[in-house]
């Protein structure tokens, strides 16, 4: 029978299924074992009564220790239990689809730069995966795994150089708890240096390498709260999320020698989409795709193309088509592929396999399990990196839980540029503004606007996106803008483009909110230094005060205090805050604490209360200086992760590490504080 069979592997015989165990496999958290009970005479009988006797008290050991796995005996310093939020523990995973290759090869050198945003202690464990292989259970299971050290509230840690191991292609951040570790078993000499973290830490290294079995297991522990190895895991991201991202240098394709930067932000699981409701499956966007072509007519040192970068973020195999429509193409895109792929594994596409020559348009995925996207364009010498846009945040975890929204009927770049006034062709090249209508049958009419710095209306115009359209706006044709001019813009779609929710569905902006997350900043180190761009998007009149804290491995050194009005931008040059010193790397959060953006035209109270929400956006720009000594802004910059202060507090202790101190002792009383879209 099926359930109950026999096999032969060399001298030993296995029963199928397996016995289940109640040891866990890492040797120094296993349960000492008991002396074995001694009997004399060696008669038939007295062997029977011993093989019976040993029988009996084996099965009241399984069952004691049965009991104790799953009814732990608490120590005095162990902070109570908390109910498992599936949405808040998918916060703490965040995904890296692309690490140190380019394709292929191997040729990038990349850094992660990570923050602990919760309310108690934490360590991070990097999980990288190599190149892919089969599906499961072929599957060659992780590469390699890292640990942090321990992180306050709100402090920072940087993987770089061997901590981000040779041959790693993709992987992902895991934040475990750093509170007081309890064994499950009753006999285990208790260790005051037992920590959650340093006990999962220690569980992943030795357990996961090249086991691709045993990380799904352990990866779906950690998601569910469910027992792995003997250990609960319903309390092993402790209370908080991550926030990480990912700088790559990589070799230019036109000059040799020469290096290119570029950064995107790292996917959070509760940030990979749900499935989209019009097309089945999961669908994520890249609205900006290139194909390039040189003099000799193909892609390479004289071209250029767009590289996708897709990770399985799913436990299962899954069967992925990748799109490509051309900018002209109103819905007439192409199957480009269908791939395979093992679960955190990640796979490249290049566009200019698919595309036309000398095509700009838009690539999609639609994916069987949820997957994390990553689109890096390379032209010449220059390179961008961004993360893809999900047709649909992860509803299915908390339906009702108010969240950012990747798409939407209104979006924001917080930050635009019409060159940089230095005097170079190079740097005088003027920036484009891309828009996708989503929605894969409906065209959509939009207007965009650009703002000045001061939230004042610098020009507009409206245009038609066909189902699946993508438009690319050059600031320098659009307006009368001079060259060096910096603002930004608000894309509205005025009518079509209906979703399912009766919302349009336009990619290609930042996402707002209360509370944002930078994770990576730096001052004057290896020449660069990160500007800081808050914009308020909210279109209400009204004003938003909030602060900007700064931190770094140790947590929070200091703060900047802002207030905006409606549509007003303002910078932070790290370079111009001394305090900081040269050499100065960590992370920053935007936090609003007052906001009052009441439709001044309400009929009543309650519908102007519901219409005062907050929407920041933010993000940051890598400012360095080129070969002829003038200052440019490079294209390593990222845009702000959006959170919720119940997100990454949902006990809550109170984020002290984030709302610490006053801002000039202001005070505003007209309005309480709070709103629909509040932190």
């Amino acid at each position: 029978m099926l359930g109950d069979r026999s096999q032969n592997i060399g001298s030993r015989t296995t029963r199928w299924p397996p016995t289940p165990s109640i040891q866990p496999r890492f040797p120094s958290l296993r349960q000492p074992a008991a002396p074995s009970p001694k009997f004399g005479g060696g008669g038939r009988g007295e062997r029977t009564l011993g093989r019976r006797l040993r029988a009996f008290f084996g099965l009241l050991s399984i069952l004691a220790a049965l009991h104790f796995a799953y009814a732990p005996t608490a120590r005095a310093d162990t902070p109570p239990p908390t109910p498992f939020d599936p949405y808040h523990r998918a916060g703490a995973e965040l995904l890296l689809p692309i690490l140190d290759f380019q394709g292929q090869d191997d040729v990038c050198e990349s850094w992660i730069d990570v923050q602990n945003l919760g309310a108690d202690d934490a360590k991070v464990a990097l999980v990288t995966w190599g190149e892919p292989g089969f599906c499961p259970p072929q599957s060659a299971g992780p590469l390699k795994v890292e640990c942090s050290g321990a992180l306050p509230a709100g402090g920072t840690w940087t993987f770089s150089g061997p901590l981000v191991p040779t041959g790693s292609k993709g992987g992902v951040l895991l934040r475990f708890g750093n509170q007081p570790y309890t064994p499950p078993w009753p006999d285990a000499e208790l260790q005051d240096d037992w920590t959650m973290a340093g006990v999962l830490c220690d569980v992943a290294f030795f357990g996961l390498l090249g086991d691709a079995d045993d990380s799904r297991r352990f990866l779906r522990a950690y998601r569910s709260g469910l027992p792995f190895d003997g250990i609960d895991f319903a309390a092993a991201a402790g209370s908080g999320q991550l926030a990480a991202t990912v700088t790559r240098r990589c070799p230019g394709f036109r000059t040799r020698g020469a290096d290119t930067t570029t950064r995107y932000n790292a996917v959070a699981l509760n940030r990979v989409g749900d499935v989209d409701p019009v097309q089945g499956g999961y669908v994520v966007f890249a609205p900006d795709a290139h194909v390039v072509t040189g003099g000799d007519g193909a892609p390479g040192v004289d071209g250029g193309t767009t590289m996708l970068y897709v990770q399985n973020a799913g436990l299962q195999c899954a069967v992925i088509d990748v799109w490509f429509a051309a900018h002209d193409g109103c819905g007439r895109a192409r199957l480009c592929d269908e791939i395979w792929l093992a679960p955190l594994e990640t796979l490249h596409f290049d566009a200019a396999d698919c595309g036309p020559p000398n095509a700009a348009g838009a690539m999609w995925v639609r994916a069987t399990q949820p997957v994390a996207v990553v689109a890096e364009r390379i032209l010449g010498d220059e390179r961008s990196t961004v993360a893809g846009v999900p047709s649909t945040l992860l509803a299915a975890l908390d339906p009702a839980r108010e969240a950012p929204r990747p798409t939407g009927p209104t979006i924001a770049v917080p930050y635009a540029s019409n060159g940089n006034d230095v005097g170079d062709d190079d740097s005088d090249r003027a920036r484009h503004i891309v828009v996708l209508n989503a929605h894969p049958s409906a065209p959509a009419r939009i207007r965009l606007t650009l703002l000045d710095p001061s939230g004042a209306v610098r020009t507009s115009l409206t245009d038609w996106l066909c189902p699946r359209g993508r438009a690319s706006y050059d600031l320098a044709v659009i307006g009368d803008l001079p060259v060096g001019w910096r603002g930004a813009v608000r894309i509205v779609a005025l009518e079509g483009g209906a979703s399912p929710g009766g919302e349009a569905m336009l990619a290609g902006g930042a996402e707002g909110g209360g509370l944002i997350a930078l994770p990576s900043v730096q001052r004057a180190l290896d020449g660069r230094s990160t500007m800081i761009v808050i914009h308020n998007a909210a279109a209400a009149p009204g004003f938003t005060a909030l602060r900007t804290g700064l931190f770094d491995a140790n947590g929070l050194v200091q703060y900047v205090c802002s207030r905006l009005s409606a549509g007003e931008q303002t910078e932070i040059d790290l370079d111009a805050l001394a305090y900081l010193g040269a050499g100065f790397r960590g992370a920053a959060v935007v936090s609003a604490w007052y906001w009052d953006h009441g439709r001044i035209d309400a009929d009543d109270e309650v519908e102007a209360e519901a219409a005062n929400r907050v929407q920041l956006t933010a993000l940051t720009v890598m400012r360095g200086v080129d070969r002829g000594g003038a200052t440019i802004e490079a294209s390593a910059g990222s845009a702000g992760i959006p959170l919720r202060r119940r997100e990454i507090d949902r006990e809550g202790h109170g984020i002290g590490w984030l709302v610490a101190g006053s801002c000039d002792g202001e005070v505003f009383a007209s309005r309480a504080s709070g709103g629909a879209d509040g932190p």
